[in-house]
């Protein structure tokens, strides 16, 4: 239940988008000031601002590069062939599909 009402005033936050907000408090007032939240915890957990560069895709990125910019796939496809390997990697929640030929991106779908 914690994590719960943590990640949901982190989420009011990134929502928000207010740099100087103090997450600290609204998340103390989440928890309650329960015995098992001590205040370094809080401390750890306070937000004060949160930025995100996504950086975009580029045929003949690496498969880590890619990785890197989008994080672990929902699910990945493989198909080996006289060819060589080609992957897909599917993203549910973007809904995005990445295509890679020998570890290299070589496009991508997605809806619009």
């Amino acid at each position: 239940m914690k994590k719960i009402i943590v990640t949901v005033a982190v989420m009011l936050g990134l929502v928000t988008g207010c740099a100087s907000h103090d997450y600290g408090a609204d998340i103390m007032k989440a928890l309650g000031d329960k015995p098992s939240t001590t205040k370094s915890q809080i401390e750890i957990i306070k937000i004060t601002k949160i930025e995100k560069v996504e950086e975009p895709l580029k045929i003949g990125m690496t498969r880590n590069k890619v990785w890197s910019i989008l994080g672990n796939p929902t699910t990945k496809n493989r198909t080996t062939s006289v060819y060589g390997e080609s992957e897909q990697w599917v993203y549910r929640y973007r809904d995005l599909y990445i295509y890679f030929e020998n570890g290299i991106l070589t496009g991508w779908q997605d809806s619009y």
